[in-house]
C-alpha cells in the first residue's frame, strides 16, 4: 500500500482547552449579537467550536440563513440588478447562502457580467 505524503505546508494549529473564560467570552459576545464567526476569528477557534460551545451551554442559536420574507426580498434586489455579495451583506449572511436561495426559488442567475445564464449551457453547442 502506497504511503501518502503529508504536504509540509499542512500545519494544524495545536489544540487547547477552552477555559472558563473562553466560555464565558463566547456566551457574553454571542449574547451581545457577534456572529459566531466574529467570535472564532477573536479567540482563534473554529465556529463549529463556537456553535458546540454554545449548544453544549443551553444557548438558543440564532436563526442561520434567510427567511422566507428575506429571500423573496434578496429576490427583487437580485432582479433589480444587486449582486449576491451586496444581498449578502444587507442580511448579513455569505453570498452563497442568498445564491443556493434563489437557486432553490429557480431564479435565473447572471453570469459575473451581469448577463442571465441560459438553463442548460450545453443547449447553445448545437
Amino acid at each position: 500500500m502506497p504511503v501518502r505524503a503529508t504536504s509540509p505546508e499542512v500545519v494544524r494549529a495545536p489544540q487547547r482547552r477552552l477555559t472558563t473564560d473562553d466560555t464565558a467570552r463566547i456566551i457574553s459576545g454571542y449574547a451581545a449579537g457577534a456572529s459566531m464567526k466574529a467570535l472564532a476569528e477573536e479567540l482563534q477557534l473554529t465556529r463549529q467550536t463556537i456553535a458546540r460551545v454554545l449548544k453544549r451551554e443551553g444557548v438558543t442559536l440564532r436563526q442561520i440563513g434567510l427567511s422566507d420574507s428575506q429571500i423573496d426580498d434578496a429576490i427583487q434586489l437580485y432582479q433589480s440588478g444587486m449582486s449576491l455579495a451586496r444581498i449578502g451583506e444587507k442580511f448579513n449572511v455569505d453570498h452563497g447562502t442568498v445564491r443556493r436561495q434563489l437557486l432553490r426559488r429557480d431564479v435565473a442567475m447572471r453570469d459575473s457580467h451581469g448577463r442571465e445564464r441560459s438553463a442548460h449551457p450545453q443547449a447553445d453547442d448545437s
